[in-house]
Order: structure tokens, then sequence, then C-alpha cells
């Protein structure tokens, strides 16, 4: 089953979960079912995706789908307080500019000071069910979305598919009076949007651990700051209502921008070598390289002591490398990166990323998805592969061209 395939498959069940689930209440039952049912309805992506990969690509593809990090590292623990800020960011900016442009009024909750004092333990349950959802949404989908896509292509693209995944429950709600349809159409856009700082930090941190406590805010933080200070938007005219929803998305926009901006401020800045190169543009260099069989540029970014395993468990060094390069022996025809992840502290690194490869090797063609990792050093000024591995996930048999 191909990586596509994959997604297709995982597509087909969880839209087809939800549209179960939420069927009895769009043909008019009571949708108070929903209420329970939601919370286990936010696992259907993780369900999902153990039916779409486990068949055929076993645990270690659910690892992989999982996270691309380990949780305690200092980058995800790093980006879960800067998501943390950027949430919190999102309802002060909204509800400030809201109060001060008048589309809204200061009208805290007499409660407010009992009602904040539940917020984070609501939070770390709300944890849970998101968690379910982020190993599908910002953990499987996104790493088939990604591949050599920008960030925000890829971010609005898992944006959109997750906002319409949602939009049967808000449909249900909505033709029972409990939502105004303007509400279901502004929260689809908010989903839409949210899903911008979601996504950043998933790309920043290379783990869905930030992104599924980013949701949990979302659910639970968010809606406790925008509900407890000002106007409730279900009291808002319409003219007023749209303001409002849109300087949050305007927010959500800047939020995302300001994550990924501040990167290179932080200890997940990338660093850089004396060509100006961050290790995953060095990556693109060495794969443009490794299509085109250029000899100089590979001779550039290959350590001298360069030991690599090949598929077969033989070893080769730099110059076997080049060397095949160089008489043709080794043809790369195409590199089709679908997933990548990198690693660096202090002048090291490592890459670990997944490609569909086709090329000839000795005269033979081969079509295969790849594994590759690599070990990188910063040697002279310049970053250098200095060890590595490829391993063969789901290859085909070779055939005489």
């Amino acid at each position: 089953m191909t990586r596509s395939r994959q997604a297709r498959t995982f597509l087909a069940i969880t839209f087809s979960a939800v549209l179960l689930l939420c069927f009895p209440a769009l043909l008019g039952v009571d949708a108070d079912y929903l209420g329970v049912a939601t919370p286990l309805a936010q696992w259907i992506p993780a369900l999902a995706v153990i039916l779409a990969v486990r068949p055929v690509r076993g645990s270690r593809a659910l690892r992989g789908s999982w996270r691309a990090s380990p949780f305690g590292g200092a980058r995800t623990w790093i980006v879960i307080g800067l998501i943390t800020a950027a949430i919190l960011g999102v309802a002060a900016a909204q509800i400030v500019v809201g109060v001060a442009v008048g589309v809204v009024s200061w009208s805290p909750d007499p409660a407010i000071g009992e009602t904040a004092l539940l917020v984070l333990p609501v939070a770390l349950l709300a944890l849970l069910p998101a968690t379910g959802e982020e190993f599908g949404w910002r953990g499987f989908l996104w790493t088939r979305v990604r591949g050599n896509r920008g960030f925000w292509w890829t971010a609005l693209a898992v944006g959109a598919i997750w906002a319409v995944w949602h939009l049967p429950l808000l449909v249900a709600y909505g033709a029972q009076g409990d939502l105004s349809w303007r509400t279901v159409l502004g929260t689809t856009v908010d989903l839409l949007m949210a899903s911008l700082v979601l996504g950043a930090g998933r790309e920043l941190s290379g783990s869905v651990w930030p992104a599924a406590w980013g949701h949990a805010l979302v659910n639970s933080v968010l809606v406790f700051a925008t509900t407890a200070f000002v106007t409730p938007a279900t009291q808002l005219p319409d003219s007023a209502f749209w303001v409002y929803k849109a300087l949050g998305w305007a927010a959500w926009v800047g939020a995302a921008a300001g994550m990924l901006a501040l990167r290179r401020r932080l200890l997940i800045a990338p660093a850089r070598d004396v060509t100006g190169r961050s290790l995953d543009e060095t990556e693109d260099a060495l794969l443009e390289a490794m299509r085109t069989s250029d000899v100089d540029a590979l001779r550039a970014l290959l350590a001298e002591d360069l030991r690599f395993r090949l598929p077969d468990g033989s070893v080769v060094d730099r110059a076997a490398d080049l060397h095949a390069h160089a008489s043709g022996a080794l043809r790369f025809l195409q590199i089709e990166e679908t997933h990548r992840t990198t690693e660096q502290q202090k002048g090291r690194g490592s890459t670990v990323s997944r490609s569909r490869v086709h090329l000839v090797d000795r005269g033979r063609f081969a079509e295969a998805t790849m594994t590759y990792r690599r070990s990188w050093a910063i040697v002279g000024g310049r970053w250098q592969v200095f060890a590595g591995s490829a391993e063969i996930v789901n290859d085909e048999e070779a055939v005489d061209p």
C-alpha cells in the first residue's frame, strides 16, 4: 500500500465515521448524544491511522506517524511554551482590539475568578481527546502532505481537511438550532486559521505533542477567554460578529508567522555554515547533487571519513560513493522526498528522510521507498555528512532496463 493510498484510506475512514456518528442528528434525532460521543470521536483519526498503516507497515510505521522527535527533547518543550504563548496572544489580541474598536464590550463574568481556577485542569483533560485527533491530523496526515511543499501550503491544506471533518457535527447542531448558521460558518473558518498555529508547532518541533497541547488550549483556554471577558459572540449583531471573527483570524495568522520568525532566536534556530545554508538547505543540496550526479557538489558535501551503510549491509566510503556517481554505475532518476525530520545542536545534526526513489544501479532499474539517515557536522565551516544509512521500506523487484 503506497503512502498516497494510506492517506486516502485514512481520510475515507475518518470522514465515514464522523458522518455515521452525526447521521441520526442530521435526520432529527436529539443531538444531546453528541455531547457524550464527541470526546470519543476525537480518537477516530488515531484509529484510522492504525487501520491505514498497521496491516502493511507495522508498529515502526505507527511510531513514525506518531512523532518525529522525543517528547522530552528540549525542542519539544520550547515549542510547547511557544504555542502556549501564541494561543494566549491570539485571545488577548482579539479581546483588546475588539474592545478598542467597539465591536464588543468589556463585561467580565462575575464568577470569573472561580472559573479561572478550572481552566488548567480542563486543558489537561482536553489534552487526551486532542491527542487522538492530532495523531491523525498533524501526525500522520501532516507527514504525507508536507514533503517538499512549503509550510503555509501544508498548514492550510491540512487545516482545510480538518475543518471540513468537523462540518457534520457543526451542521447537526445548526440543523437543530443549537448553533446559528453564522456560528457554523465562523467556527469552520476558526478551525482553518487555528490550524496555522497548530501546524507551526508541528513544523518547529518535528513532533505532534505541541500541536496536541495547542489543540487542548483552543478547546479550553481560548473558549474561556472569549466568553468570560467580553460580550458573548452569540449576542453580537451580524456586522460586529464578523468583524470580531476577522480580528481573531488575523491574530492566528500573525501568531503563526511570529512563531516561525522567532525560531531563529531560540534553541530551535538552524545553525548555518559559511555558505549561509542551514542543515535542511544542505540536505536539499545533497538531494539535488544526487539527482544530477554532480560529483563536485557531492565532494563538497561528503566528509573525507564518510561511512555509509547500504540496504544490503555493506559499507561504502567517500571515494566509492563518488566513483559510483562519476562512472554512471549509480544514477538517481527520481528522488521524491515525502517526509523529513531534522535535529541539530552545536554544529552537529542528523536528518531522517523518507523518499520514493527511482534509480539505475549497475545497469539495473529499481524503484523503492527508502529511509535515509544521515549524521552531519560542520567541518571547515561547511555542513558535511560523515555517516549514514539507507533502508528499503517497500521495494519492488529490480528489472533489466
